[in-house]
């Protein structure tokens, strides 16, 4: 090899006396350091990839998570569920657009959330880096809220959306820091229908 590189250049060149090694020689420093860089660069790119795949699940299962919460409180006033031991006038859903909190509770017939006065059933809150947009309701006209009620009112159920018995519908938006795109939780109070659905 030193005498073909000899032939064609005239001289042998250094990079090559540097990486060659003599029998029983270990690695070179450079060599260590560019193998040890090369496999933090994988290390990170593995890393934030799993990270990425792992705050998407969340954002997807939180979406779904807030379908079933709906149809669960939908199923609670088709049955007539008991709440401390006794039966509400309605059963509720809240979502509070400010802290992100999602609060299953029995109504005293107002039709609106009131800690002090309604039977909370469950209360929880939204995962980090995932937060609620604006609701949309479409009632007489398209109105927006930060905080949305869905009251289910037995026994067929009737449904009513902030208190409000022209909202036909409403969109729940939500929205990740660290997942692009949106989720949509659609329900309909004429066929009692909701479904979700990723926008990018």
């Amino acid at each position: 090899m030193k005498s073909i590189l000899k032939k064609k250049y005239g001289f042998i060149p250094h990079l090559f006396i540097f990486f060659k090694k003599q029998k029983g020689e270990g690695f070179s420093l450079l060599e260590i350091l560019v193998s040890m860089t090369i496999f933090i660069v994988i290390l990170t790119l593995v890393m934030f990839n799993y990270r990425r795949g792992e705050d998407s699940n969340i954002f997807t299962l939180q979406a779904f998570d807030i379908e079933d919460s709906i149809r669960s409180v939908q199923n609670m006033a088709l049955t007539g569920k008991e709440i401390d031991n006794y039966m509400p006038n309605a059963y509720g859903i809240f979502f509070g657009g400010t802290n992100g909190e999602i609060v299953i509770y029995g109504d005293d017939g107002d039709n609106i959330f009131n800690e002090a006065n309604d039977s909370v059933y469950s209360k929880s809150f939204l995962h980090d880096n995932i937060s609620f947009g604006e609701h949309t309701l479409f009632c007489e006209g398209l109105k927006y809220s930060t905080d949305l009620n869905i009251v289910f009112i037995p026994p067929k159920p009737t449904m009513i959306i902030n208190n409000d018995s022209t909202c036909s519908s409403s969109v729940i938006f939500l929205s990740s820091s660290s997942v692009d795109g949106v989720w949509s939780t659609y329900f309909d109070t004429i066929s009692g229908r909701t479904w979700t659905e990723f926008n990018q």
